[in-house]
């Protein structure tokens, strides 16, 4: 489905102004939205770089053997307080205070110190090589700078990663070596998950399927996606994300004829012709067609 939103927003900017403001808000709203947890750290007026972590899709809670994908962004809010006061050359002065990542030969993500803890402090997944978990672990140290355009990346826990915890609220926090950015100088936002139970119905086995769907779907395995998508809507025919991720599955396998057939389905659950985002994938459709013929 994160997929199908680009897909939709490469869509709008072709066709309506209006289509592409309202996808963009979706994805920025996606991507930057925090849990319910307070900031950490120093206060913004006193903080350099701000880490902040999300879930992927909005997720606030799960069920055991439900994967959970966190986004993390790093922000150079001394880069932003130096643009905002500079009347003469805004620009230069961000740009003064840009911030090195890349130390040596170890990318800043490999250096990301992911934590997940109990309310209470205590540290839980205390022996997890967050490195493997990394979305794209294989990223390489190239002399990249923290300026004014954020710096992201993405962790995957699998289901078999969260299944020893006990159900309960934890709370996700992640620090950067002293090297790149000082303790002192960090405001941490972090993320809070509710861990559920391993689920008893039909209907909640479909949330897990399609979350696992949407993890295929990140690392590229899309006849994985496809898969577990399907299984989705076999639990809950109701799961009606789970028709974008097959059709987008499909689509990435060079399917197009199944892709479009799927998609057709997945714009039947949409609203009526004044919904953005159904205009924006019937143009998408379209443009298969073109392709397929």
């Amino acid at each position: 489905m994160w997929q199908l939103v680009d897909k939709l927003l490469q869509v709008a900017v072709l066709t309506a102004t209006a289509a592409t403001v309202f996808v963009a808000a979706v994805i920025v709203w996606s991507s930057m939205r925090a849990g319910d947890a307070s900031a950490v750290g120093v206060e913004t007026v006193d903080a350099a770089v701000e880490i902040r972590l999300s879930s992927h899709g909005g997720v606030s809670s799960l069920f055991a053997g439900e994967p959970l994908v966190v986004d993390v962004a790093l922000l150079n809010l001394a880069a932003r307080r130096a643009r905002n006061q500079a009347a003469l050359d805004p620009e230069t002065a961000a740009a003064s205070v840009t911030r090195a990542l890349d130390i040596g030969n170890l990318p800043w993500e490999r250096r990301l110190v992911p934590t997940l803890s109990t309310p209470g402090g205590a540290t839980v997944l205390n022996t997890l090589d967050w490195q493997r978990r990394l979305l794209d672990p294989g990223v390489e140290a190239s002399g990249r700078r923290l300026a004014m355009a954020p710096m992201r990346t993405t962790l995957i826990l699998d289901g078999s990663d969260l299944e020893d915890l006990l159900p309960g609220r934890y709370i996700m926090r992640a620090e950067l070596p002293a090297e790149i950015v000082s303790p002192d100088r960090v405001r941490v936002i972090p993320f809070d998950v509710e861990l559920k139970p391993g689920p008893k119905k039909d209907t909640e086995r479909a949330v897990v399927s399609l979350a696992v769907a949407r993890v295929a779907a990140l690392r590229g395995q899309s006849a994985q996606a496809v898969e577990a998508a399907l299984t989705a809507l076999a639990l809950d025919p109701l799961q009606d994300e789970a028709l974008a991720v097959v059709a987008e599955g499909w689509e990435e396998q060079s399917e197009i004829a199944r892709a479009i057939e799927w998609y057709e389905r997945y714009l039947a659950t949409l609203p009526d012709e004044d919904n953005v985002q159904r205009r924006a994938l019937v143009e998408y459709v379209e443009a298969l067609r073109q392709q397929l013929e």
